[in-house]
C-alpha cells in the first residue's frame, strides 16, 4: 500500500508522492482507496489531487466533494477496480483513527468477511455511539401518558406477553435488547432503510445482546454481538465479519407490528410499553415523530437516502414501504399502499399459500398468515362501510366460514382448534430491501 493518508501517520508530502506514484504506475487497484479517502481528506488541495487521480484512472468526472456519487459509480464497476492486497488492514487502520476499538472488531476482516469490504462505510458514529437499550423499564398501558394516540409503535407479542416499543424511543437507540414472554430478543431498527426486525437474541442457544458497530453496508446497519463480537447484517440477521462469519448461522425472528399506540392498545389492553426513563437520555429527548426536533425527522420526510446505495430499482419510489414475506426459501416484497387498497390478498410465496391482511390507513402495515387451501376475503360490507377503517378482525373463506384474525394466527370459528399460523415478516423501504435482493419478487397488485 502507498503512504497515502495523512491521518494514518503519513505526512502530506508522503500523500502527494503516493498520488504521483499511483498515476505513474496507472495502479487502478487504488481506485477504491482513493474514493474512500475523499471522504476524509479535509485539506481541499489534497482532496482535489485525489479526485484528479480518480478522473485519470476511471474516466469519470465527479466533484471531489461528491463522495456518494463516486461510491455509487464504483459499486456498479467494482469488478473492474478490485482493491489492492492489504486493503482490509488499511481500512481497519483508517477506521481505528476514528475509534481505536475497530482494531479489535475488524481484526480478521480480511480473512472472514462475507461482504465486499469496499461497500462497508462509516456511519458517522463510533462503536455504541448510538446506545442500545438493555432490559429497558416497561410500564402498564395506563402509565404511558407521554404517548399520543397516533404515535407509531412496534408491537410485539411472544408467548402471550405483549409490549409496545414506541418509535420515539427506538429511533435514538436503534437497538433494544429485552426479554419478552421469556424469550431474549433484539429489536433491531434499521432507521436508514426502514427495517424493524425482532430477532431471537440467542446464538447457539445462549442469550446475548447486540450493539451498534457504527458501520453500514449498503446503507444498512451492521450490528455486533457481545458474545463473539462478530459483525452481523441487521437486514439479513446473518454474521458477515468475524468469528461466526462462516458458521451458517441465521437468527430466528418474531412477528412485529408497526402500528399506532391507539390501535395496539385497543387490540392488546394488557400490553406494557417502554418508559421514557431509559437512564440514557432525559425523558424530553423522546419527542413524537411528528415533532421536527425528533430523531431522523428530516430523513423520514425526504425522498433521498443519506448514504450511497448503488443497486437501485425504480419500480417503486426509494422509500416506499414494503412488507417482506419469506416462505419456502423465497422472499417476496409487497408494497403496503397496494395492500391498503386491497386489504386482503391471497397469494403464494415459494410454493406456500399465504394471505396478507392490511392494517388501517393510519398504520400502513400488514400481517401475513399461512392459508393452506383456503381463499380468504373480508367480511361482506367491510370495505363499503369504511374503506380506510381498521383492519378486519374476521375473514371469510370461500365456503363463507368465519375465521378470527388473531395475533398468532387465523382461528376457525367453526373449529377453534384449527389455526393457520402467522408468518414472521418485517417492513423496509424499497431501496433498502432491493439493495440486498435485486432478484426479489415484487407483488404487482390486482
Amino acid at each position: 500500500m502507498y503512504r497515502l493518508f495523512p491521518e494514518l501517520g503519513y505526512s502530506k508530502p508522503d500523500t502527494e508522492q503516493a498520488l504521483e506514484d499511483i498515476l505513474r504506475e496507472k495502479d487502478t487497484s487504488q481506485v477504491p482507496v482513493l474514493i474512500e479517502s475523499l471522504r476524509f481528506f479535509f485539506d481541499a488541495d489534497t482532496q482535489e489531487q485525489a479526485a484528479a487521480a480518480l478522473r485519470e484512472l476511471t474516466g469519470q468526472d465527479f466533484d471531489p466533494r461528491e463522495w456518494d456519487k463516486w461510491m455509487e459509480w464504483y459499486g456498479s464497476n467494482r469488478e473492474l477496480f478490485r482493491p489492492p492486497e492489504g486493503y482490509a488492514a488499511w481500512k481497519t487502520n483508517l477506521l481505528s483513527g476514528i475509534d481505536h476499538r475497530y482494531t479489535e472488531l475488524l481484526a480478521d476482516a480480511g480473512e472472514t468477511a462475507r461482504i465486499d469490504l469496499t461497500e462497508v462505510t462509516w456511519g458517522g458514529v463510533v462503536i455504541d455511539g448510538i446506545p442500545d437499550l438493555r432490559s429497558p423499564k416497561a410500564l402498564p398501558a395506563d402509565g404511558a401518558a407521554y404517548l399520543q394516540p397516533r404515535d407509531r409503535v412496534f408491537g410485539v407479542s411472544i408467548n402471550g406477553e405483549h409490549r409496545a416499543y414506541p418509535l420515539r424511543i427506538t429511533n435514538p437507540h436503534e437497538m433494544v435488547n429485552d426479554v419478552l414472554g421469556g424469550e431474549p430478543i433484539a429489536l433491531a431498527w434499521g432507521t436508514l432503510c426502514g427495517a424493524g426486525i425482532v430477532y431471537s437474541a440467542k446464538i447457539e442457544g445462549k442469550p446475548t445482546t447486540f450493539g451498534t458497530s457504527g458501520l453500514l453496508y449498503r446503507s444498512n446497519k451492521l450490528m455486533y454481538d457481545r458474545t463473539t463480537r462478530s459483525i452481523w447484517s441487521q437486514l439479513l440477521g446473518e454474521p458477515v465479519i468475524g468469528t461466526l462469519a462462516d458458521s451458517g448461522l441465521k437468527l430466528d425472528y418474531f412477528p412485529v407490528n408497526l402500528t399506532t399506540w391507539q390501535e395496539w392498545r385497543e387490540q392488546h389492553p394488557d400490553t406494557t410499553v417502554l418508559s421514557r426513563d431509559t437512564g440514557i437520555y432525559p425523558p424530553d429527548v423522546y419527542q413524537s415523530e411528528n415533532d421536527p426536533s425528533s430523531f431522523y425527522f428530516d430523513y423520514r420526510n425526504s425522498p433521498r437516502t443519506m448514504f450511497p446505495v448503488w443497486q437501485r430499482d425504480d419500480s417503486l419510489n426509494a422509500k416506499d414501504q414494503v412488507i417482506i414475506v419469506r416462505a419456502g426459501g423465497v422472499s417476496k416484497a409487497y408494497p403496503l399502499r397496494a395492500l391498503q387498497s386491497e386489504r386482503v390478498v391471497n397469494d403464494a410465496v415459494g410454493g406456500v399459500n399465504v394471505v396478507l391482511v392490511s392494517g388501517s390507513a393510519t398504520t400502513l402495515s400488514a400481517a401475513a398468515y399461512e392459508r393452506g387451501g383456503e381463499v380468504f376475503a373480508a367480511p361482506p360490507g367491510y370495505l363499503a362501510s369504511d374503506p380506510n377503517g381498521p383492519p378486519p378482525q374476521e375473514l371469510r373463506d370461500s365456503s363463507g366460514r368465519a375465521w378470527s384474525v388473531r395475533e398468532h394466527g387465523l382461528a376457525s370459528a367453526v373449529e377453534p382448534s384449527q389455526v393457520l399460523s402467522r408468518i414472521p415478516t418485517h417492513e423496509a423501504y424499497w431501496f433498502g430491501w432491493y439493495a440486498f435482493h435485486p432478484d426479489t419478487e415484487l407483488y404487482a397488485g390486482r
